[in-house]
């Protein structure tokens, strides 16, 4: 029977180690995003009105529902913070800024990898290309490209497929005739 030191465990103890890490921070960015969805949430529900303007008058204590949560200090941070100009104009700033993407995202909450799921579902094929995935994330319903941006990153994918192919049919073109002429020297 061999007796096993630290040394032969470390690898395992590394690997288990970075995934408490990996796992860690999945925890913290989840929480950080349910967070900000309360935040939204409370917001939205006592300090808004049904149109979405902030109201005059604010609640000066927390909701009854969120009392024990939430402490009167910190109500008023929040009511203070969102109340506040400048943080408005974050949020239209931001906003402008989304709507004038050069190439819009359509694919809504779903990621490429869950419309690369969706492709091969759909067809035999078990490798998406990387365009395919890009184009398919940005047309419309009817699988057409409205933005001409995109149009043209699209059309240059396509010429580099083609030229590519194009480079690689000569390639092998050309070895087979070298190989022919290899051939028929040897055999002569």
């Amino acid at each position: 029977m061999t007796s096993h030191s630290e040394d032969d465990n470390l690898p395992f103890e590394e690997a288990k180690w970075k995934k408490g890490v990996v796992m860690m921070k999945k925890i913290i960015r989840a929480k950080n995003k349910l967070l900000r969805t309360f935040r939204t949430n409370l917001a939205n529900t006592y300090l808004k009105d049904e149109n979405g303007n902030y109201i005059e008058n604010p609640p000066t204590e927390p909701p009854e529902k969120y009392a024990s949560m939430i402490s009167e200090d910190v109500w008023k941070d929040f009511v203070v913070k969102r109340m506040d100009t400048s943080f408005e104009e974050k949020i239209l700033k931001n906003k402008e800024r989304a709507s004038h993407s050069k190439y819009p995202y359509r694919g809504s909450r779903n990621g490429y990898a869950r419309q690369e799921q969706e492709m091969e579902l759909g067809s035999n094929v078990s490798n998406i290309p990387r365009q395919e995935l890009w184009k398919h994330a940005r047309v419309n319903k009817a699988g057409e490209i409205e933005n001409e941006d995109i149009q043209q990153v699209w059309n240059k994918c396509v010429s580099n497929i083609v030229t590519n192919y194009t480079i690689r049919r000569d390639e092998v073109m050309l070895a087979q005739t070298s190989l022919l002429k290899l051939y028929v020297s040897q055999s002569i």
